[in-house]
């Protein structure tokens, strides 16, 4: 495999369940993967440039 590959989501859902209310996790693990999405799709458009 070549180039990056995401975000790793168990270590990501630990440490939202360690720093965030049990309301909010659900919607700040759909930002985290927001995020990512946006990186990775920009990260790709630079290697085709």
């Amino acid at each position: 495999m070549d180039g990056l590959t995401g975000l790793n989501y168990s270590s990501v859902i630990a440490v939202i369940e360690l720093y965030s209310k049990k309301r909010d996790r659900l919607t700040l693990l759909h930002e985290i993967a927001e995020v990512e999405r946006g990186f990775l799709r920009a990260i790709s458009e630079q290697k085709t440039k």
